[in-house]
């Protein structure tokens, strides 16, 4: 635990001084301008993630009460902990005339941005037997390509493309405990690959709404044409396969929000509908579920920028487990209480 303070402590050390050192100015050029502006490492409000996405580049903490999860030491229901330490990081960004600036004319405005991110996710059982760290997953984001262009009537069109690699590893207190009750049952299957994700979307220029449509498109560069990493020790079933046939996915997904409801906090409500595929490490043809995420809650912004500083709110899931090799199972229901902090630009 003393590793994941130090990093979590990073992290929010990071973000410090990234808002420190933004430029949040509002000032923009009297008339439009064809110069493409080259600006690093300035945060802008280009593409709009959804606060729903358990999946995005964030701090937070999330408190939730499930039925629990495969191989469990201890019996019945009980709290966990979701814990995301990540951020996104502006690289270098052009455009035409764009900037923070929403309450001008901004038709006819366009940005093009280069960034990358970095994101480890946690789930941590701390009211089990030895409180083990379950499953850590680890993102990161070589590229993330935004591009976001102007309308008439405040609206903003936007699109996004990543590429990264994600790789997956369970605690060793849980696994060294899954062996004690379960014997040769357990299997441990580290899943690891390369991934594209992209969506387009639409929404008000002030970020009052979005509606999203995407995609998910794991692939093996570092593997041996494999999505997993098994081993006769690790799994001693012997009937486990080494490859998934079929493993992309696709969203849709929205969110409202109801701007300065008190002071410089918002009132949102986010969802999304994913149908992600159930891994089965033992059938060629993978099963594809209907995953459902709620969110809502509230949001705080800096009151210049409009960035995202801080929020509370609601979680509901019901879906495939989105815990590493827990893929395969299709009934994980989850609802609690979610703290994001200093997420930089969502």
């Amino acid at each position: 635990m003393n590793t994941l303070f130090r990093i979590m402590i990073t992290f929010i050390f990071i973000q410090y001084v990234a808002y420190t050192y933004t430029d949040s100015s509002n000032v923009r050029l009297n008339s439009k301008s064809n110069i493409l502006n080259p600006k690093f490492f300035k945060w802008e409000n280009i593409t709009q993630n959804l606060i729903s996405d358990m999946y995005k580049p964030q701090v937070s903490v999330s408190l939730y009460y499930s039925e629990g999860y495969k191989y469990k030491y201890s019996e019945g229901a009980t709290p966990h902990l979701d814990i995301n330490m990540g951020q996104e990081f502006p690289i270098i960004s052009f455009g035409n005339n764009f900037s923070r600036d929403t309450d001008g004319d901004m038709a006819g405005d366009w940005i093009f941005a280069y960034w990358m991110s970095i994101n480890f996710n946690v789930f941590w059982d701390f009211l089990g037997d030895n409180s083990p760290i379950v499953n850590t997953d680890y993102r990161f984001h070589l590229f993330r390509l935004k591009f976001a262009y102007i309308l008439e009537n405040d609206l903003k069109v936007y699109a996004f493309l990543g590429g990264g690699h994600e790789s997956t590893h369970l605690g060793d207190e849980f696994v060294i405990n899954a062996r004690k009750k379960y014997g040769n049952e357990f299997n441990r299957i580290n899943v690891s690959w390369e991934y594209l994700d992209s969506y387009i979307g639409i929404g008000d220029k002030n970020n009052k709404w979005d509606i999203q449509v995407g995609f998910f498109i794991p692939y093996y560069l570092t593997s041996d044409d494999s999505f997993y990493s098994i081993d006769p020790i690790e799994s001693p079933n012997g009937d486990i396969l080494s490859t998934i046939s079929d493993v992309e996915s696709c969203f849709i997904g929205g969110q409202y929000t109801f701007l300065k409801i008190w002071d410089n906090w918002d009132l949102f409500i986010s969802t999304d509908l994913r149908r992600r595929t159930q891994f089965t490490y033992s059938e060629i043809n993978e099963k594809k579920v209907n995953c459902i995420n709620l969110n809502s809650g509230f949001l705080y912004r800096h009151e210049s920028t409009r960035l995202p500083v801080m929020g509370i709110s609601f979680r509901y899931y019901n879906g495939i487990n989105p815990h590493g090799q827990f893929r395969d199972e299709p009934d994980f229901i989850h609802f609690g209480l979610n703290i994001f902090l200093l997420m930089g630009a969502i």
